[in-house]
């Protein structure tokens, strides 16, 4: 275990994951065993890790959620959220469930979703009657929707890491997100009315006509994932090309039917969609050399042994498979676990008997819990930071909603067909 005692000392140095990752690795080289590889082999291993056709989707699904955000589509869907849920007690909170799980629907983002949504929803839902922490930490709990839904960043790494299908797991996630959507909304109805909200908060009466206009407005947002998941099902395009139809759609949508930008601030959208997908590659291409290492090193396999030695119940293992990943969450970042991990507990799972599919959805539904508890905590993080709030003002009100979420981990884990039943039907 010294390749990870290395990785573990380099982090607490505070060095950024992607390049702990180098220098861990190339630690191990100078002062271990060679594995027949020496540092000439960093780069080109890195760069093969790069090398793939999938992974040309990330930037382009991260261009189209940037441009559907800058095009106005957050301001529409909560409209759209408020007319579906009308104004009840709860009404403000159910409307960000909602409406993250919408925008998760067109970003695949977490973190994206929390920061585009907190910002108008937190004091929205303040002057509603709602506590601040408490509004903050349900938008941080609904954020990490976005990454069951598709598409899905993380699903889409999970699909590289595995060979599994990108499609298949675009479908697979739909289900568990919208139950996770339902009990967070179930959630915040208890709570509203465990902690007594103003009566009648949420959004005033519309009339026919102006509902009609509401739901004309939102759909050509919300047509973007039928796009995709339509387009890939039929067999007109790839993931990776439907990606890219999905920025061409984008760009008309915001251009020429929500009017919201124009071409000329194209290049500053793409640049910042280039910033967060570069982080996300150099992750990803490091974690390739490191992932190098450990099978050549045959970690994988002695982690297995060491959890079957503790027990052969597939019960007992997928839960231990379930806290080694909810550890994981709760201290690094998501698209370094996937790398990592999935070489590491997939053969297990399937030797379990777990299909990979349902696999990568019970893997992302850990990360996404990871999300929301401390110390990583990514969507408390952009929380706090929009709300104005310290994250310790998050610990409590957040605790319903890891809670919950840990029920709902256990029943996506032992009911596959939760997660299964869409990319069979459709296989």
């Amino acid at each position: 275990m010294a390749l990870f005692s290395s990785f573990l000392l380099v982090i607490a140095l505070g060095i950024p994951i992607a390049f702990a990752f180098a220098i861990s690795g190339m630690l191990y080289l100078v002062v271990g065993d060679s594995l027949s590889l020496d540092l000439d082999n960093v780069v080109t291993i890195a760069f093969s890790g790069l090398d793939s056709f999938v992974l040309m989707s990330i930037p382009f699904f991260i261009f189209a959620g940037d441009l559907m955000n800058q095009g106005g589509i957050i301001d529409r869907l909560i409209r759209l959220s408020g007319l579906i849920l009308g104004s009840s007690r709860s009404a403000m909170g159910g409307i960000s469930v909602l409406t993250s799980t919408f925008f998760g629907a067109i970003s695949g983002s977490s973190a994206a979703s929390v920061a585009a949504i907190g910002s108008i929803m937190v004091p929205e839902m303040e002057k509603q009657g709602y506590r601040k922490p408490a509004a903050a930490s349900l938008v941080a709990a609904a954020g990490f929707i976005g990454i069951l839904i598709p598409p899905s960043i993380p699903l889409i790494l999970y699909g590289l890491a595995s060979g599994t299908s990108i499609g298949a797991l675009f479908l697979a996630g739909i289900g568990p997100g919208l139950l996770i959507m339902l009990a967070f909304m179930l959630l915040n109805a208890y709570l509203a009315r465990k902690n007594p909200l103003p009566s009648g908060t949420g959004q005033s009466t519309v009339t026919a006509k102006e509902a009609f206009s509401i739901i004309i407005d939102a759909l050509p947002g919300l047509f973007l994932p039928v796009l995709i998941l339509g387009g890939i099902y039929s067999g007109m395009f790839t993931p990776t090309e439907a990606a890219a139809v999905a920025v061409f759609y984008a760009i008309l949508v915001g251009k020429f039917v929500y009017k919201s930008f124009s071409f000329s601030a194209l290049p500053r959208i793409a640049l910042g969609s280039a910033v967060t997908s570069a982080t996300i590659m150099i992750i990803i291409g490091f974690s390739a050399f490191f992932g190098r290492l450990m099978t050549l090193d045959q970690i994988p396999a002695s982690i297995s042994e060491m959890l079957l030695s503790l027990t052969s119940n597939p019960f007992w293992l997928t839960l231990l498979m379930n806290g080694f990943l909810l550890f994981l969450g709760m201290f690094v970042e998501t698209a370094t676990i996937i790398m990592i991990a999935t070489p590491i507990l997939l053969p297990l799972a399937v030797q379990l008997g777990i299909d990979p599919v349902h696999f990568g959805v019970i893997m992302i539904m850990n990360l996404s819990v990871g999300l929301i508890t401390p110390p990583m905590a990514l969507n408390l993080f952009v929380a706090a930071r929009i709300s104005g709030l310290e994250l310790r003002h998050l610990a409590r009100p957040i605790l319903p909603y890891v809670v919950t979420s840990l029920i709902l981990l256990l029943i996506i884990s032992y009911v596959p067909q939760l997660s299964m039943y869409l990319p069979t039907a459709f296989k």
